[in-house]
């Protein structure tokens, strides 16, 4: 109900104006609303308040992130972890920003860090075996994602991503065990029907494989792909960028 914080600090801030808390919550809110230049005022006004909040800076980093303002966000995101070490969602937008430039060694020592302070963060074993296998290091990349899956095993995208890292191994029968799997967590997702097909017809498996294509062309006219957090993970790959409003919904809104 972001629209209903809104209201709800707009009512706190005309009585409360001097807590850097309340405008940086604030802030988060106009963020997941996508209403990103109020989101960064209202980061700014927290930071001219409070210059050691780290969480602000974090939300100018993501704002920066997402105009692909990227000198910009790495300062922002530099700065929220040298305030403090314990912000891994910054330590992740960093790995991710670095990942996306070719600067490998930077992001792995972010996804390290991350590993250190949270060793049960999904996004970061997420990150660091795309990463991985982006590199070609598929044995890597498959340790991440079992790693990813044993954290959230309901999660589709981590078995089809171990899926695509195994069927470069050569291991196309347990790449089809994974897609199978992450078929049954998204099953109107065509394009795991069409991948586990290429499997099958690879193995010489015919019939499953004709049978899985028909899925596809059952579900073409279907505007449908993954959940909507692994459709941003497929529509920011070119970028870099995770799904950045998904996983604050995940990471940071207290349940």
């Amino acid at each position: 109900e972001f629209e209903a914080a809104i209201d709800f600090y707009d009512k706190i801030i005309t009585q409360e104006v001097t807590s850097d808390l309340f405008y940086s919550r604030r802030a988060m809110a106009y963020l997941m609303v996508r209403k990103y230049e109020n989101a960064l005022v209202d980061s700014k006004e927290a930071l001219k308040l409070n210059p050691k909040n780290d969480f602000a800076y974090l939300i100018n980093g993501i704002i920066y992130r997402l105009k692909l303002w990227t000198e910009e966000a790495e300062k922002s995101l530099l700065k929220a972890l040298s305030i403090n070490q314990n912000n891994i969602e910054a330590a992740l937008i960093l790995g991710d920003i670095y990942a996306s430039t070719g600067d490998s060694d930077k992001a792995f020592k972010y996804y390290i860090h991350i590993y250190r302070v949270n060793p049960h963060f999904i996004w970061g074993y997420m990150n660091s075996g795309n990463l991985y296998y982006q590199k070609g290091d598929f044995e890597s990349a498959i340790k991440d994602f079992t790693e990813a899956i044993k954290i959230n095993p309901e999660y589709s995208w981590n078995y089809f991503q171990r899926a695509k890292a195994l069927a470069k191994k050569g291991n196309s029968e347990l790449a089809i065990v994974d897609i199978t799997e992450a078929i049954r967590l998204s099953p109107n997702n065509k394009n795991l029907y069409n991948e586990r097909a290429k499997l099958f017809f690879k193995l010489g498996r015919n019939d499953k494989a004709l049978e899985d294509f028909n899925q596809v062309n059952i579900l073409s006219d279907i505007e449908y792909s993954f959940s909507e957090d692994e459709k941003e993970l497929s529509q920011n790959k070119k970028t870099g960028l995770t799904s950045l409003l998904d996983y604050l919904e995940w990471t940071l809104i207290p349940t």
